[in-house]
């Protein structure tokens, strides 16, 4: 049976995770709140970005074509729900990437 949310899971990019994060985010605007969230969560952003653009790599997609990918779905996202882009732009900056890269 796989593990419970809170027991530890295996992980081929992070090694083991301890359990997974309860965060609480706060903000009054869903940019604050996706900058609570990003601060917080930083270093397993970061961890996970990697996994992805490495994986990206093996599979033969350079990284201008990936950020062209993550540009198209930030303004798809944008266009029909702007506060969610709002706050995925800030946890981006929450977490020191570009919201592309989310």
């Amino acid at each position: 049976a796989p593990p419970s949310p809170t027991e530890a899971a295996p992980s081929p990019w992070l090694g083991s995770w301890e359990k997974l994060p309860v965060i609480v985010c706060r903000g009054e605007t869903p940019a604050e709140v996706g900058w609570s969230h990003g601060e917080q969560l930083r270093d397993r952003i970061g961890a996970t970005l990697a996994f992805y653009f490495s994986l990206f790599e093996e599979v033969g997609l350079g990284s201008e074509e990936v950020r062209s990918w993550g540009e198209g779905f930030r303004a798809e996202i944008g266009a029909h729900a702007p506060a969610l882009a709002e706050e995925i732009a800030g946890i981006a900056a929450g977490a020191g990437r570009a919201d592309w890269e989310l």
